[in-house]
């Protein structure tokens, strides 16, 4: 039997003060048109109490293995981060929050600068000990990639590290949503067994490349009642990256690249472009989608920007942990119908991966591309199956988007 491993352990350390985040409130989506080639969204938000400089929409798209790949979810060597930091003495720019502007909805707490390396301040190290940031501390973590489509469920991380003093360790570790708490109010994401790396002799002077595969526990290699049950609890759709580190100064990360292994007909998410916003309306460009690679999803997120003149930094703040903003399937503003009709339409909606057209039996029902291409015509008597992508549904006068 393999003993219960969870090498990221709550640890004792110094805290963040109290009320050190000012948290902005969530920007509320008022509408979403779907066009051919562009989907256009508009929002409302309430800054009387707490104003925002602007809004950053992150848009994430679904990428479809037509054959066996390694397919890269994010990639960044922090060359666009220029300071006066050193791998010795890192630059603190007072900041809470930063962003990774190449890896679309990464987030760094905490962050500390050197010229091309990004730092993480590990004096605010702690596992966590509530919902309102499991992550505790200090950290540079993912959005959730939905891994529930992938059959090896296998990421891959390349990255180089460093420690600005002996006293520093670091690594990074997959986490994932999970069911598997004592209390249901408290479930929260938890680290996946042995899917924690941490490295206690990263160099002050050099820096020290590492690759690693983190892969979802198999039922059939545990027989521990209590095990099997966290592994049961485990929701793939949910699961995302974090680096942290531990000690009283900085962790550092020259670079990374991660990586997901595909078979041919897996699907994967990822983040894909950020766009900035003075308003609250966007327009969203999808005239690059093809079947196996479109955009599908959204994420709001009011931002606020910190200017020191004499230091010529930012501090990002924005509503909400990266990992719990809310995303907006595309076709699903709403609920999960975006349905137009009358008193006796039919109900369009995706259960279980198929088109389900509930109240349109023996009715004829047409499915076409947003470019307008049919994909399907006949009377409805069954949910219908298709590949991914994002599909307009007529049934009768019934005309709804979906996604699958």
């Amino acid at each position: 039997m393999k003993k219960f491993l969870l090498a990221l352990t709550v640890a004792a350390a110094t805290m963040a003060p109290a009320g050190a985040v000012a948290w902005l409130p969530a920007a509320t989506v008022t509408g979403e048109t779907v066009n051919d080639g562009n989907v256009t969204i508009t929002w409302d938000y309430d800054g009387t109490e707490n104003p925002c400089d602007h809004f950053q929409v992150i848009v994430y798209r679904k990428h479809k293995a037509t054959a066996a790949e390694n397919f890269v979810l994010a990639q960044s060597d922090f060359a666009g981060i220029e300071s006066t930091g050193t791998m010795t003495k890192a630059e603190n720019r007072g900041a809470i929050w930063d962003y990774v502007p190449e890896c679309p909805g990464w987030w760094v707490k905490y962050p500390m600068y050197m010229n091309g390396a990004m730092g993480i301040d590990a004096f605010f190290y702690f596992a966590g000990s509530d919902n309102a940031d499991i992550f505790g501390g200090s950290y540079m973590v993912s959005p959730d990639y939905d891994l529930s489509g992938v059959s090896g469920g296998a990421l891959k991380m390349e990255a180089r590290l460093a420690a600005e003093a002996i006293s520093v360790s670091g690594g990074f570790a997959m986490w994932a949503w999970n069911t598997n708490w004592f209390d249901p109010a408290n479930i929260d994401y938890k680290p996946v067994y042995n899917c924690d790396f941490h490295y206690s002799n990263l160099s002050t002077r050099t820096w020290t490349d590492v690759s690693e595969t983190m892969t979802f526990p198999r039922l059939e290699d545990f027989s521990d009642p209590e095990q099997l049950d966290e592994i049961r609890g485990i929701d793939r759709s949910r699961t995302r990256v974090m680096f942290y580190g531990s000690g009283y100064s900085s962790y550092w990360i020259d670079g990374f690249k991660l990586s997901v292994d595909l078979a041919a007909g897996d699907v994967v998410d990822y983040g894909a472009e950020i766009i900035a916003v003075d308003g609250n309306t966007a327009t969203i460009n999808t005239a690059g989608d093809t079947e196996n690679d479109f955009v599908y999803a959204y994420e709001i997120r009011p931002v606020k920007m910190d200017y020191d003149e004499n230091r010529r930094v930012t501090t990002v703040r924005f509503v909400d942990y990266a990992y719990s903003t809310p995303r907006h399937v595309i076709g699903q503003f709403s609920g999960v119908e975006n349905i137009t009709g009358g008193a006796d339409a039919a109900r369009i909606y995706v259960r279980d991966g198929k088109i389900v057209c509930e109240g349109a039996s023996d009715a004829p029902v047409e499915v076409f591309t947003l470019s307008g291409r049919p994909v399907y015509s006949g009377v409805y008597t069954r949910p219908i199956e298709l590949g991914s992508g994002m599909y307009v549904v007529k049934a009768g006068a019934t005309v709804a988007k979906v996604v699958l």
